[in-house]
């Protein structure tokens, strides 16, 4: 087995990150949890992740913000946004952006796990 895959899941919604926690924690998986995209920045500066799972809508800098921000710098992390909103515009910027998809909340783990598998083989 190789090293286990790093994920970071960036909501300020405690319930989220623990329900993605406890979705995705295995042998082969190791999850890292932000509460705001400050924190998520700092994380990334000591931790190489293969997926990151980003709130659309969180205090202070959005998740599209913060996507755009690290793109711009030239992060090519696999991104899957978490949205409880159907806002097009959001869904157009990040598509443009590069993400791995969309999932809407609440998340049902079924679909989380297919999706992180899929954005991970």
């Amino acid at each position: 087995m190789g090293e286990p895959k790093n994920i970071l899941v960036v909501d300020d919604l405690s319930a989220i990150r623990s329900l993605v926690r406890d979705a995705l924690t295995s042998e082969d998986q190791e999850i890292f949890e932000a509460e705001d995209t400050r924190r998520a920045e700092r994380l990334m500066k000591f931790v190489k992740f293969n997926l990151l799972l980003l709130d659309i809508n969180m205090p202070g800098m959005s998740g599209i913000e913060f996507l755009r921000k690290i793109r711009a710098e030239g992060n090519s992390t696999p991104v899957i946004m978490l949205t409880s909103s159907a806002n097009i515009e959001d869904v157009k910027e990040s598509t443009l952006l590069g993400i791995s998809g969309y999932l809407h909340k609440p998340v049902k783990v079924h679909d989380l796990v297919k999706r992180v598998q899929e954005v991970l083989k």
